[in-house]
């Protein structure tokens, strides 16, 4: 089977999505930086139901943590937009590809956003860096997205896994933080 990269009918899948959710601005970004890198920019999105989470998760979702039932994950890959929820979270893959851009970002529900509950990306924790992937290990966040460049000499088909760290905040502007752990491989 031929591999291909991200299309544009992918790409054009996730602006569909961000539109449906009111994020304009993060569109804007994933255009911009699209356009600097021939479509190989990988876009990793978590998406929660904030609300349920906030109230009823523990922080660490690990492998039969209840809350992972309360999260979902989407991003482009070789093969096209794919999604998990729930338990498959911890198996999921995300294709990153050498020398192009990767953003993690995260949205909660429809019914959460309306109650008040927002969601941020505060950082991306490589457990190994083996794959020679990134400068770092941690890769912080800002404004609640995390956006960082694939070395280009980072091995191509390794697979690593990473941990997400991002906070949910209610109205009230109480936070709570959670840590989930799904894979990356380099393309």
């Amino acid at each position: 089977m031929k591999k291909r990269a991200p299309s544009k009918i992918g790409l054009f899948l996730v602006f569909i999505l961000f539109g449906l959710m009111g994020c304009s601005s993060q569109k804007a970004l994933v255009n911009e930086i699209d356009a600097q890198n021939q479509g190989k920019n990988a876009l990793i999105k978590l998406i929660v139901n904030g609300k349920d989470l906030f109230n009823k998760g523990s922080s660490n979702l690990d492998k039969g943590n209840p809350g992972l039932e309360y999260c979902g994950i989407w991003s482009t890959n070789v093969q096209g937009p794919q999604s998990a929820q729930g338990q498959a979270i911890k198996a999921f893959d995300s294709d990153i590809f050498r020398g192009n851009t990767v953003i993690w970002l995260g949205s909660v529900d429809q019914v959460s956003r309306s109650q008040g509950y927002s969601i941020k990306i505060l950082q991306i924790e490589l457990n190994s860096n083996d794959c020679g992937a990134f400068d770092n290990n941690i890769l912080p966040g800002e404004s609640g997205i995390v956006q960082t460049s694939v070395e280009d000499n980072a091995e191509v088909g390794c697979r690593s896994s990473y941990a997400i760290w991002f906070e949910i905040q209610n109205k009230t502007g109480e936070t709570r933080s959670f840590r989930l752990d799904p894979w990356l491989i380099v393309r």
